[in-house]
């Protein structure tokens, strides 16, 4: 790391210049890469600014997107579901709000008062017990919605910003700091815009979930960050200027199977700034 008796650090997102004052002043304050709700770690330092408004844009959609992911799981029996998850079901008709338990892939509902109408359980109850009376519960069918929403331009947001600050940690300034990135970092700033786009991937099935950053070297060139299922392109290292519309212009050709071959890295744990201090 950049020695901050003598030098500034610049926010890697905003690049504003901070001295080492603003780590006690909290003006600089550590940031989880990936975010905190998917078990990232803290390995830089991001402006308090950069750091709480990007938090707040992306972090409840990545919570909600793992709620599904374990709901998912559960039903299919590949993990328990020991918290509460609210789910909405539909019963003769009437929709109700639930707490749910899944554990070894068997379902447990509880309705809790609290977040239904009184006229609504009154509908399910009374219907209850018409199926009592009648020995029609193996006719009846249930539709089971899990209260689990997130923006998938707000996932793709957060994996970009990831992505972004993970090659920093790992290649320094001397990466970022070209024209190529000056529209990723102003699509970070300002996610309501759309700046970005068609530089993600999903992983196919059959390759392995993990974190790991790779110097592509074919069929384009490009530091590629892995995070779990999906991928993010960003501008080589030699040549920046324009090869993010070279990757663009491949990724739209879908007909091709993308074959990548190149360089990996494990996921930094630290700022590394290989760049900035290569011999």
């Amino acid at each position: 790391m950049f020695n901050l008796d003598k030098e500034q650090y610049l926010c890697p997102i905003c690049l504003r210049p901070y001295s080492k004052k603003a780590i006690s002043a909290k003006d600089l304050t550590a940031e989880h890469v990936p975010q905190k709700s998917i078990k990232g770690k803290e390995i830089l330092l991001t402006c308090r600014k950069c750091n709480s408004e990007s938090g707040h844009e992306f972090e409840g959609d990545l919570k909600e997107r793992e709620k599904l992911k374990s709901f998912i799981k559960a039903l299919n029996g590949e993990e328990n579901l020991e918290g509460r998850i609210k789910v909405e079901v539909t019963m003769g008709g009437q929709k109700i709000n639930t707490h749910t338990h899944i554990k070894d892939g068997k379902i447990d509902f509880k309705i809790p008062k609290d977040y239904n109408h009184p006229a609504n359980l009154e509908h399910i109850f009374d219907h209850l017990d018409e199926i009592y009376e009648n020995q029609s519960w193996s006719k009846e069918k249930f539709n089971i919605q899990p209260d689990i929403r997130f923006s998938k331009r707000n996932i793709a947001l957060s994996d970009l910003k990831t992505a972004y600050l993970a090659s920093f940690a790992l290649l320094g300034y001397s990466y970022i700091l070209n024209k190529e990135f000056d529209i990723i970092r102003q699509q970070i700033l300002n996610p309501k815009e759309t700046l970005v786009q068609r530089i993600f991937l999903r992983l196919p099935k059959r390759l392995k979930r993990e974190r790991k950053i790779i110097s592509i070297e074919k069929p384009f060139k490009s530091i590629t960050v892995q995070i779990d299922e999906r991928m993010v392109f960003l501008p080589q290292v030699e040549n920046p200027v324009g090869s993010l519309g070279e990757i663009k212009n491949y990724l739209v050709q879908k007909n091709k199977e993308l074959n990548l071959s190149g360089t990996e890295f494990p996921w930094p744990k630290s700022l590394i700034m290989t760049l900035d201090f290569k011999d």
